[in-house]
């Protein structure tokens, strides 16, 4: 595991208790829901509305996690196979890409959703919950800023390899 400043890791400590805690509230959602379900015989109404929320906070948040630690998703067969200085170049490019997107439809696409939705004159309400939907909807900017910032540091630190002359250096990519 790379070494990681006292601020990515305190985040990313943080991270991981949500997502561990949200991971948990959401087992005991589904257990309770299955439970009320099959055992008591009716459903309760407000696990399964709570079940999507929660699977989509788990997911975003988790998402953030990963890119902090450089575990997620990537096709690098052929960028592994770029020498030195080009492969250095590339993962800066792809990372200049990830902030693009992350800035554009995470945080503003995302952001503004939830901001419209929570101040809205006749805000759209969960009808099983109460809750104004534009909680829902947080996750979002707040995962993208997550990634966006880590990609952020991330390239600061390709272009400082770069620029030192030792572009070779650099397993993990992006």
């Amino acid at each position: 595991m790379e070494a990681f400043g006292p601020i990515k890791l305190g985040l990313l400590r943080v991270l991981e208790f949500l997502v561990i805690v949200i991971m948990a509230t959401l087992v005991l959602d589904v257990v309770w829901g299955v439970f009320s379900r099959y055992v008591l015989g009716n459903q309760s109404e407000w696990t399964e509305e709570l079940a999507n929320i929660l699977l989509v906070w788990v997911g975003m948040l988790g998402a953030s996690v990963g890119f902090i630690r450089h575990v997620h998703l990537g096709v690098d067969y052929f960028v592994n196979k770029i020498p030195g200085r080009g492969r250095c170049v590339i993962d800066i490019g792809v990372l200049g890409c990830v902030i693009f997107f992350g800035a554009a439809v995470m945080v503003y696409g995302g952001g503004s959703k939830a901001l419209s939705m929570l101040t809205a004159d006749f805000p759209k309400i969960l009808p099983v919950l109460q809750v104004n939907e534009g909680y829902f909807y947080t996750v979002l900017p707040l995962s993208g800023l997550i990634i966006v910032l880590t990609s952020i540091e991330d390239m600061v630190d390709k272009v400082r390899l770069l620029l030192s002359g030792d572009g070779a250096v650099g397993k993990g990519g992006v």
